[in-house]
């Protein structure tokens, strides 16, 4: 399995259709259990294809928002902690 950001699924499926491919081999290469790509090969529908760029995948934790949201909210009182310090 292989997580990736939705923007770069975007911009792929955009480039896909701006190239009018109806068809694609998706493979997930991966060179260690922390280095994924997703690699995508179009289908021309005469017999060739193209390759587009490879997919970075990402460890993503569950509660990613949640993290950010309390990494936040502690950097918040550490300014306010030093403000009062002064």
């Amino acid at each position: 399995m292989i997580t990736i950001k939705v923007e770069d699924l975007r911009k792929l499926l955009e480039a896909l259709d701006a190239d009018e491919v109806e068809y694609v081999d998706l493979d997930i290469d991966a060179y260690d259990e922390e280095e994924k790509y997703l690699t995508v090969d179009g289908y021309d529908g005469y017999g060739g294809g193209s390759g587009y760029d490879a997919l970075e995948g990402y460890e993503v934790d569950p509660n990613y928002r949640l993290m950010a949201e309390e990494a936040s909210d502690d950097l918040v009182t550490q300014i306010q902690l030093a403000d009062t310090k002064k």
